[in-house]
């Protein structure tokens, strides 16, 4: 479960006193920390995966499966591979759709279909 994030909105005491909070913080938060990240750091490079893992457990709560993922991380991806027929084939539905809609709209954005026939381009179609 991720931590509450406030939600702030322009124009109000809150969300000044935030902003000036965060203005105000400048480099020395970030000096603050920078000996606990060498210190993870060193110990992924000392123990590796183990290292990662240890600290994906602590930050995160939660214990990967693989640590390195290839092709789509996406949160569908286990479902249908993004090179699947149906993918592709819906996608292209979705765009034949959509030019439609816009030469339904926009009649002037239609284009004459050109194909070459006997080495020269011939317009065929409507």
């Amino acid at each position: 479960m991720f931590p509450a994030v406030p939600i702030l909105f322009e124009r109000s005491a809150a969300f000044d006193d935030k902003l000036g909070q965060l203005m105000r913080r400048g480099g020395d938060d970030l000096e603050a920390v920078a000996p606990v990240v060498r210190e993870i750091v060193a110990d992924v490079r000392r123990s590796g995966e183990e290292a990662v893992r240890r600290y994906v457990d602590a930050f995160e709560r939660r214990t990967p499966a693989r640590l390195v993922m290839t092709g789509n991380t996406g949160p569908f991806s286990d479902l249908v591979p993004m090179g699947s027929g149906r993918v592709v084939a819906a996608r292209r539905r979705r765009r034949r759709r959509s030019t439609l809609r816009v030469h339904t709209i926009h009649p002037e954005v239609r284009r004459p279909r050109l194909s070459w026939s006997s080495g020269s381009l011939v317009r065929r179609g409507r």
